[in-house]
């Protein structure tokens, strides 16, 4: 194992301590600027410094008061204080990829009924749930991939929903007719009871006051989601014995690729993140990776259109990097990660 770091990048690292934070200074002689910035030479900014600051109120508070001057992550709740503070702004960059989705555990348990899969995803109400965790700041899912990604199918949106109507009837349809006196569904003397187990250190408290959202509005087609935060040992443990019912997480890439990485079943656990345990798109996802344009968007198209109608997993919201800044900063650009670059960024004096 080295420390050393070995880079091409306009800035050079002078400094790193874990846990508190970095420091990086231009690099005086770069002339090979990316072709999206707006000038090649070196750096604006004659230093960097990267503060770790894990505390939201503490990153808020070192913005207000000036100690640093860009931050990350601005919880939901301070949005509308941040935006109209007159000397601060917050840049909104959504990621591409995988968006924030429930994946079903299709190869066991309640979900490896379709009708049960539909009936849940039917159940969830993402616009009602998403604008009260995150205060109309982020934008509920309508696709397996977030609108930012290449190929992503904008015709799907219109083709599922919210429906608690339908959601009742396909429980119906599914032998789940009778109900318990505190309004779940049962069978055969069994409770209609769904685990959802997350890590609890990998969510935010908004993400938390979204799954209890969607917890009342299953309930409401007769579903009794459990939440079961634990932390990711036995996160990784539990996914890797087949112990589980829902398991959340989302993916920033540009390319749609990354369904590969999410629904074949080389990656089912413990191999990696097939947590819907899907085996039926192998062959597309493999015939999509060698495939011309017209004929990579064609599949892809099919691909999404089969992980929503099979209900093997739910999109929920689509994630955004919340940067909230100086007013003074500006210059910042995008990465197709949707992080910052800071190349082009100047202060205003």
């Amino acid at each position: 194992t080295s420390n050393t770091v070995v880079g091409s990048g306009p800035f050079i690292l002078e400094s790193f301590v874990k846990g508190s934070g970095s420091k990086l200074s231009k690099r005086a002689d770069y002339n090979w600027g990316p072709g999206y910035a707006t000038h090649k030479d070196p750096a604006w900014l004659d230093k960097i410094e990267f503060k770790y600051l894990p505390e939201s109120a503490v990153r808020l508070g070192a913005l207000n008061s000036g100690q640093v001057q860009v931050i990350d992550a601005i919880p939901p709740v301070n949005y509308a204080q941040v935006k109209n503070n007159p000397k601060l702004d917050v840049i909104t960059r959504e990621n591409p990829g995988v968006p924030r989705v429930l994946y079903l555990n299709s190869d066991t348990g309640i979900f490896s009924d379709l009708k049960v899969r539909q009936a849940f995803q039917s159940a969830i109400d993402r616009t009602t749930a998403v604008k009260a965790a995150f205060f109309g700041i982020l934008k509920p899912a309508d696709n397996i991939l977030g609108p930012a990604t290449l190929d992503y199918d904008p015709a799907i949106a219109s083709q599922w929903g919210f429906d608690l109507q339908k959601a009742r009837r396909l429980l119906d349809e599914a032998g789940w007719q009778q109900t318990d006196s505190e309004g779940y569904r049962v069978k055969e003397g069994k409770r209609l009871t769904v685990q959802f187990t997350y890590s609890s250190n990998d969510v935010e408290a908004a993400d938390v006051t979204l799954f209890q959202a969607i917890q009342y509005q299953v309930k409401q087609a007769g579903f009794e989601l459990k939440l079961d935060p634990v932390d990711s040992g036995i996160l990784s443990s539990r996914t890797a014995a087949n112990q589980y019912d829902i398991i959340s997480n989302y993916f920033v890439r540009p390319e749609p690729d990354i369904l590969r990485t999410v629904f074949h079943s080389n990656y089912i656990p413990p191999k990696g993140n097939n947590f819907s345990r899907v085996k039926a798109l192998d062959s597309q996802l493999e015939t999509a990776v060698g495939a011309s344009e017209a004929e990579r968007k064609r599949i892809y198209y099919a691909i999404q259109h089969q992980i929503i109608d099979q209900a093997w997993a739910v999109p929920i919201y689509i994630p955004a990097y919340q940067l909230g800044k100086a007013k003074q900063v500006q210059g910042i650009s995008w990465a197709t990660n949707a992080k910052p670059n800071f190349y082009d960024v100047w202060i205003q004096r």
